[in-house]
């Protein structure tokens, strides 16, 4: 399965211990169709930049883990 998180604020740190930081803020997406190689999110804010994670899950128990940050562009009005 893939985990996909995403927040105003950084989820994930390679680096710490835990790597993942928990919270309210934090969005997560499961998906179990691994074929699926887009989704649309929606219900972001304009002007914001986002920390989005996504992680791959293997059946032996092994994972995958990259992260990106991404800015979100101006709304006109």
């Amino acid at each position: 399965k893939y985990t996909l998180m995403y927040s105003e604020n950084p989820i994930y740190d390679e680096y710490a211990i835990p790597k993942f930081r928990s919270g309210n803020d934090i969005k997560v997406l499961d998906f179990y169709d691994i074929k699926r190689t887009k989704l649309r999110l929606t219900d972001l804010n304009p002007s914001t930049k986002y920390y989005i994670v996504l992680t791959f899950h293997s059946r032996d128990g092994g994972s995958s883990t990259e992260g990106i940050e991404v800015q979100t562009g101006v709304v006109d009005e």
